[in-house]
């Protein structure tokens, strides 16, 4: 649950994701193969750091006895960038297919008041993140997470210290929370309802129902709690402040004098620059003295947000704007708030092909640093705002077909 981890397995309604399929998936995933050999060497050589962690040679042999790589991880690295739906699209589709499932799960658990009463964290946002992450708890995942991670190791797959991880989860074995079949989890090797990684299990876990066992699996409180505790341990939450919130853009607003998503000013200066909160009404206290960033997730004809420093927490659990959008606008749903008053634009997603030319054409004109690979992230968006300013266009950091079609030339 850090920004240092792979995409996680979010289980969403219907397609909110587009897999590759068929033979164009098995042939990326027979490239990205990993052999028994390689993942041998990966296992054995984290045998001494575990030893010295406590890990004992009994608990090692009866962990790893068998152990192969898993092909399905496999397949998901190589089919992570293959998603193709808009940022409007993704949400509506969120909104619609949770939101009223999270309202009554908000209404249904009264653990959740009592976490929020220790942690500080609002029952509306653990609650979005419950039902992202395991719909409730009817998807924990299926993956053994010591086979996931050492995969994971093996494999060179970014955006987390895998070996921490396999470390990690030899522990929480070797502690007895749970049995070895039940050490399962994501592709990503993230546990139970909440989804969290094996390090920050063992960091942040609660025992929150008091009967001596931190069970991220199967007790809800257990989960809840130890998200919770990962979200004011690990990103700083501040109770009392907002994460998301709608403001109305003026006509005309001016971007040249600000940055998306870069530049963090009061709300109140935000106001007086032409953005206001739409809702009409006040900030609180809290707010007023914080700062917070303009976000345009559909550029400047759909909704704007300013995002305050616990919008971090959302991009902690997954760093895709879609994600962390998502999940925060679920969270205000599910507390019984209007999510999104401002309609999203009506614009089609741009082909993965046509967005890879675009990023090209922006390291060709040396804008941009980075994977050719379609992923519209935040560095990618920098180096768009970087062009749409020298362009005298909008910089909203938010590609249109026509901007894609003038940096592909």
């Amino acid at each position: 649950m850090t920004s240092a981890r792979p995409p996680r397995r979010a289980v969403l309604v219907g397609a909110l994701a587009t897999l590759a399929s068929g033979a164009a998936f098995a042939a990326r995933a027979q490239a990205d193969a990993l052999t028994q050999a390689e993942f041998d060497d990966w296992v054995g050589a984290q045998r001494a750091r575990a030893l010295l962690a406590g890990v004992s040679a009994d608990a090692w042999e009866a962990a790893l006895q068998g152990l192969t790589p898993d092909p399905v991880v496999i397949a998901r690295r190589a089919s992570a960038a293959e998603t193709n739906l808009t940022l409007a699209d993704y949400v509506t589709r969120l909104l619609n297919g949770r939101g009223q499932k999270a309202r009554a799960k908000l209404a249904a658990t009264p653990q959740l008041a009592g976490v929020q009463a220790r942690f500080g964290v609002p029952a509306g946002v653990l609650t979005a993140f419950w039902g992202m992450e395991s719909d409730y708890g009817a998807n924990i995942g299926d993956r053994d997470v010591l086979r996931a991670t050492a995969t994971h190791g093996a494999a060179g797959s970014g955006g987390a210290d895998w070996s921490a991880e396999f470390l990690a989860g030899l522990k929480i074995l070797q502690s007895g929370v749970v049995a070895r079949a039940r050490l399962i989890g994501s592709y990503a090797g993230a546990l139970g309802q909440t989804q969290l990684m094996p390090t920050n299990y063992l960091k942040y876990g609660v025992d929150f129902d008091g009967d001596g066992r931190i069970d991220v699996w199967a007790s809800a409180p257990d989960a809840l709690a130890s998200a919770a505790s990962h979200l004011v341990g690990e990103t700083g939450w501040k109770p009392g402040q907002s994460w998301l919130e709608e403001v109305a853009l003026a006509p005309g607003f001016d971007l040249s004098k600000t940055e998306v998503e870069i530049t963090a000013l009061p709300p109140d200066r935000w106001q007086a620059l032409g953005a206001p909160r739409a809702s009409g009404a006040p900030w609180s206290a809290a707010d007023r003295a914080a700062t917070a960033r303009l976000l345009l997730p559909s550029g400047i004809k759909g909704p704007a947000f300013l995002a305050f420093a616990n919008y971090s927490a959302f991009e902690a659990y997954n760093p895709s704007m879609p994600y962390a959008v998502g999940v925060s606008l679920l969270s205000k749903f599910a507390a019984g708030e209007v999510a999104i008053r401002k309609p999203w634009p009506t614009d089609p997603a741009l082909p993965r092909e046509t967005r890879m030319a675009a990023q090209a054409g922006l390291a060709r004109l040396g804008y941009y640093e980075g994977k050719i690979d379609g992923d519209m992230g935040r560095k990618s968006r920098a180096a768009l705002r970087a062009w749409q300013l020298s362009a005298g266009v909008p910089r909203d950091g938010f590609l249109t077909a026509e901007q894609a079609a003038v940096l592909a030339r």
